[in-house]
C-alpha cells in the first residue's frame, strides 16, 4: 500500500466521496497480518461495514442525485469512508489529513507515541 497523498485541495464531498469510495474498492481486500484476535474480529466487522457503505452510497446518489451531497447522510458516509480507511491503514500509519496541510487527505506515517 502506498504512504501519501490520495486526494488534496478540497473539502468537498462531492471530491471526497468518489476519491475515498474508490480507494476503498481498490484495498477492501487488504488488512493489515499482524493484528490480535480481537482487533481482528474488529476489522472484520469494520470491512463489511464498508461493502455495505458502498452499495448504500450508490443507492442513495442515484436516489438523492447532487442533493446527496449537502445531505446529512452524506456526512456520515465520510465519516464511515475515513474509519474504514484507517482500518486499512498499514501498521504505524493512518488515514486522514496530512498534519501540516488539512486538505491533503491520503496515508501517512504515525510518528505520535501511540503507533498501533
Amino acid at each position: 500500500m502506498n504512504i501519501g497523498t490520495i486526494i488534496r485541495a478540497t473539502h468537498r464531498a462531492e471530491d471526497l466521496v468518489p476519491a475515498f469510495v474508490s480507494v476503498l474498492e481498490d484495498r477492501i481486500d487488504e488488512a493489515p497480518l499482524e493484528m490480535a484476535k480481537g482487533e481482528e474480529l474488529d476489522m472484520v466487522a469494520r470491512i463489511k461495514t464498508a461493502t455495505l457503505l458502498l452499495a448504500n452510497i450508490e443507492g442513495v446518489q442515484r436516489e438523492m442525485g447532487e442533493e446527496y451531497f449537502g445531505s446529512e447522510e452524506c456526512s456520515f458516509d465520510l465519516e464511515c469512508l475515513f474509519n474504514a480507511l484507517d482500518s486499512l491503514a498499514p501498521i504505524g500509519t493512518y488515514f486522514g489529513a496530512h498534519e501540516g496541510d488539512g486538505s491533503d487527505f491520503g496515508f501517512w506515517e504515525d510518528e505520535g507515541d501511540d503507533v498501533r
